[in-house]
């Protein structure tokens, strides 16, 4: 599958999560996450306990992203973005963002059905199996072969679901290795990766570099 081909199964995918979302259209990686709604509608669909969607307003962009980058991280998703950055996006840095939305909450949806379907062909083993004590060992080799059916469901249905959905590499989106800087830091001249950089003022800084600076000058005012 091409680069662009992965792009466009990668916007399906989130067209597909955001898919009867208030005031969510999800037709590119810059303007259509720009007010944050398409990233916590995305967490939504996952993980309602965490996102109160209904409540949130599309003029709210900086508040919308913020709550949505926080949760995500919380979810072991990368904090790639501020929700400062949102007010450019940039396109490179969005799609390999939602690359680790799609890597982080696709596994956790396969993993929660895998387990569930385990459980439940246990359970309808064990209750073959007090259910005919006559014929135990006749039972013993039926569970064992439910279980076996129940996994291989439940591999299939991985299996099934994986395919629907290629495997995205968030570095292949970068266009740059792990180990080859973009640029350097206008704060202290290093090299900048992919993955630590942030932009202010059309200035390249470290993430971290950016936020010391921030601080001094707090300090000094």
């Amino acid at each position: 599958m091409s680069y662009a081909d992965k792009i466009q199964a990668l916007l399906r995918w989130c067209q597909q999560q955001t898919d009867g979302y208030a005031n969510v259209r999800v037709r590119n990686f810059t303007s259509s996450f720009k007010d944050g709604l398409a990233f916590c509608a995305i967490l939504h669909r996952y993980r309602p306990d965490l996102v109160n969607f209904h409540s949130l307003q599309p003029a709210d962009w900086l508040e919308n992203n913020r709550l949505a980058f926080e949760t995500a991280e919380t979810l072991g998703i990368p904090a790639l973005l501020d929700a400062e950055d949102m007010e450019v996006p940039e396109k490179l840095s969005i799609i390999t963002y939602v690359t680790y939305y799609n890597l982080n909450l696709q596994g956790r949806r396969k993993a929660s059905r895998s387990g569930s379907c385990i459980t439940s062909s246990t359970r309808k083993a064990t209750n073959r199996s007090s259910s005919d004590s006559a014929d135990q060992e006749v039972t013993g080799s039926d569970t064992a072969k439910s279980t076996y059916r129940g996994n291989s469901r439940s591999y299939n249905a991985s299996k099934n679901e994986a395919g629907s959905i290629p495997f995205i590499n968030p570095w292949q989106f970068s266009r740059r290795s792990p180990q080859r800087p973009a640029a350097v830091c206008a704060q202290c001249g290093d090299p900048v990766f992919f993955l630590e950089r942030h932009i202010e003022a059309g200035k390249l800084y470290h993430r971290q570099c950016h936020l010391e600076d921030r601080r001094q000058s707090l300090h000094r005012a």
